[in-house]
C-alpha cells in the first residue's frame, strides 16, 4: 500500500496480502545486509525475518515499511523498517521492530523518523525494539515515547 511521498521519497507499507515475490524480500533482505551498521546478522538471518513478517510460517505475521527514490532509476529502497508480530500480549508485546536502516546516503533526510512514524501508525499493540548500545536510533526511539526498560541477555547456542 503505497503512502505517502516526501522529496522524492515514496514510503509504502508492504504485508502477506500484498504476496511480496522471492526477487522483492530478496531486495529488502539485500538493503538491509548492506546497510547494517552495529550487528552483522547473515543475510539468511534478515531473509528469515522479512518471511516472518509477511506470514511464511506457522504463527507468523508482520509487515515491512519501505523508502524508496522515486528520482532514481527502478526506485531503489532508501530505507526500510520491518516488523514482526509476536502473536503475544502483555507479557511480551504483539510486535518487535527488528530492523529500522537508511541508506548512509540518506541519512540527513530524516526516513529514518517517517519509517518509524508509519510502524507506529500501522502496528496494533505495543512494540519492542532491541538496539545495541550504540545504535543511533536511540535517541530518534526515545523521541517517539520508546524506554528503555530492560537488559537483554543472550546465549548463542550455534
Amino acid at each position: 500500500m503505497k503512502l505517502k511521498t516526501v522529496n522524492h521519497i515514496q514510503l509504502e507499507i508492504v504485508t502477506v496480502i500484498d504476496t511480496p515475490s522471492h526477487l522483492e524480500k530478496e531486495e529488502i533482505a539485500s538493503f538491509i545486509f548492506n546497510n547494517q551498521k552495529e550487528i552483522k546478522e547473515s543475510k539468511e538471518d534478515v531473509f528469515r525475518c522479512i518471511e516472518f513478517a509477511f506470514g511464511q510460517f506457522k504463527h507468523s505475521g508482520g509487515f515491512v515499511v519501505l523508502a524508496r527514490d522515486t528520482q532514481k532509476m527502478n526506485n531503489p529502497v532508501v530505507g526500510c523498517a520491518v516488523v514482526n508480530q509476536t502473536t503475544m500480549v502483555g507479557y511480551v508485546s504483539e510486535n518487535i521492530l527488528v530492523y529500522l536502516t537508511t541508506h548512509g546516503d540518506y541519512k540527513e533526510r530524516e526516513i529514518n523518523k517517517s519509517l518509524l512514524e508509519q510502524t507506529l501508525h500501522f502496528a496494533k499493540g505495543n512494540i519492542d525494539v532491541l538496539v545495541n548500545l550504540n545504535n543511533e536510533n536511540k535517541s530518534l526511539l526515545s523521541e517517539y515515547g520508546f524506554t528503555h526498560s530492560y537488559h537483554l541477555y543472550r546465549i548463542n547456542r550455534n
